[in-house]
């Protein structure tokens, strides 16, 4: 091979090389903090239950700020534009019937939150998100409405991609000040028990 040849040879290499390295700086500054979010996914054993922690700023504030959402469709759209960078998902909204309970504790110094999901087989994930102008909070998301099923489970990183909607997507939660929320579809008439 010739002088000139070796040298354009190089020329290729060391370009490809700086072409591969600012692919992967650029999809890390894209995506850090989600990835970040993927790699604290975790199975609770071999149940159908999974935990995340939400790393890095997940959009509520620009959600709010845009005046929130009318519908789920409008809601899955600035998840896909915010968080998944224009990746497709849907949502996938199963019929419900649930319920909650908030009671004391047995030391009557505080208050336990519970719930149920009336579904068919649903994996659902605890979310953790801790926003830098908002309250903590624990949410519990049925992985279901975003795509999860028997046959798909987030336990691998490209399974794991629509997790990253997950705040948008939760039945019920509580923030750092005791606040609880729980979204509920009951077909039946309403029950308001007072027992004193």
């Amino acid at each position: 091979m010739s002088k000139t040849a070796k040298k354009v040879v190089k020329g290729v290499v060391i370009a490809l090389v700086a072409l591969v390295v600012v692919a992967v700086v650029a999809f890390w500054a894209m995506f850090h903090s989600e990835l970040k979010t993927l790699g604290t996914i975790e199975r609770e054993g071999d149940s159908a239950l999974f935990t995340m922690t939400y790393c890095g700023d997940y959009g509520f504030d620009a959600f709010l700020a845009q005046g929130g959402a009318a519908s789920d469709s409008e809601v899955q759209d600035f998840v896909i534009q915010r968080l998944m960078k224009g990746l497709p998902f849907t949502f996938e909204l199963p019929e419900l019937g649930c319920s909650t309970i908030s009671v004391k504790n047995a030391e009557g110094d505080g208050y336990l939150f519970g719930r149920n999901f009336d579904l068919y087989y649903s994996p659902a994930m605890l979310v953790r998100t801790t926003p830098e102008d908002g309250y903590a909070s624990l949410s519990m998301v049925d992985l279901a409405f975003i795509g999860y099923g028997e046959d798909k489970l987030p336990t691998s990183m490209t399974n794991s991609i629509t997790t990253l909607a997950a705040p948008y997507a939760p039945l019920d939660g509580m923030n750092e000040k005791g606040l609880c929320i729980g979204v509920l579809l009951i077909d039946t008439d309403q029950t308001n028990q007072d027992n004193g």
